[in-house]
């Protein structure tokens, strides 16, 4: 698993972490997360989707490993708005799902 920062524009570090396929791909998945769940609950998702061809990333909002946060749903958007702007710009010759 690689991990890369990135910057968000609601003023925070997104770390993203990314799983590639020892071979071919199929494709490029980003799991954006429920809010408040951390990313390690969907890291066996994730697993089973490289193990079948496909790059997936994974990351936390805003301070969504604490199950509750006050970071407002327009931040967590930013954020999720970031990662995809990550994928598209490295990505690009993949199919994105």
């Amino acid at each position: 698993m690689e991990k890369i920062e990135i910057q968000s524009a609601s003023s925070t570090t997104i770390f993203l972490n990314i799983r590639k396929p020892n071979g071919k791909i199929k494709g490029v998945v980003l799991i954006n997360t429920g809010t408040c769940i951390p990313q390690k609950i969907y890291w066996k998702f994730a697993e089973f989707l490289t193990e079948n061809e496909y790059v997936t990333i994974t990351y936390d909002y805003s301070d969504a490993q604490n199950y509750t946060s006050s970071v407002s749903h327009t931040d967590w958007i930013k954020d999720m708005q970031a990662a995809l702007d990550y994928v598209q710009n490295n990505y690009a010759n993949e199919k994105n799902t």
